[in-house]
């Protein structure tokens, strides 16, 4: 499986803390700490000196302006790369405790996925005979049913995006080293489908499951994978249990 390289820097941690937030999840204290950590120090970004601010200060007999203004031109880079190693760490910080706390946000965020999947789940229930079938026969409710189902399957592969972009470590992975089971309990199930909804209607089980979570149900699935692919004992040898 597929490792995940994660970018730091203030635009991340902002559009993650968005996007929580968009979907009403309660952040720890601790979180909105650090956000708020990172809000203060754009009250602190080091304006770029005039170029001739010690010409303008000496012209208006203003010796002690101008010294300020020469150290302010000297220290300006320095400065700068500084505010911008502090901003990433800031960043940093935002991004390490959603982490921590994604035990509390991804429960969180479960409950909207739940919601997408019994949607879905209710739209692959009703017979594939297009919408225009379904109207003429009066089937209104369910008509909606799937009409409402790509754009349940477009944020629930939000939902999916977020949780694995932003709650768990780089080298973390929701199931096996062959066996990815995020997104759907048993992938073998769906093999060949292209949307949520094929893959319902083909019998595959979407679920919101934790790294946990995925890792206990990809493991007989990869035990299964690993012996069907294991070699046939020689002729003459002997095998042992």
């Amino acid at each position: 499986m597929s490792t995940i390289r994660r970018v730091v820097d203030a635009r991340t941690a902002r559009e993650t803390i968005r996007e929580l937030t968009d979907r009403k999840v309660k952040l720890d204290a601790v979180v909105l700490d650090k956000v708020a950590a990172l809000d203060a120090l754009d009250a602190l970004h080091p304006e770029e000196p005039r170029a001739d601010a010690v010409d303008v200060a000496y012209a208006a007999g203003d010796p002690d302006g101008a010294h300020t203004a020469a150290l302010q031109q000297l220290t300006y880079e320095a400065r700068r790369q500084a505010w911008h190693r502090a901003q990433k760490a800031a960043s940093a910080a935002v991004l390490e405790s959603v982490i921590t706390h994604r035990d509390t946000i991804h429960e969180q965020l479960r409950t909207h996925a739940d919601k997408l999947i019994a949607r879905l789940e209710a739209a692959a229930a009703v017979e594939d005979i297009g919408l225009d079938r379904l109207l003429r026969d009066g089937r209104e409710q369910d008509a909606k049913t799937v009409a409402d189902a790509p754009w349940c399957e477009s944020e629930l592969k939000r939902l999916y995006a977020l949780r694995d972009m932003r709650l768990r470590r780089p080298r973390e992975t929701y199931g096996t080293r062959l066996v990815d089971t995020g997104m759907w309990r048993d992938p073998r199930t769906v093999r060949g489908t292209t949307t949520l909804l094929a893959g319902l209607r083909a019998g595959g089980e979407l679920w919101f499951p934790t790294i946990e979570d995925a890792a206990a149900a990809a493991s007989p699935i990869q035990a299964e994978l690993d012996a069907a692919h294991q070699p046939a004992p020689r002729a003459g040898s002997v095998a042992f249990g």
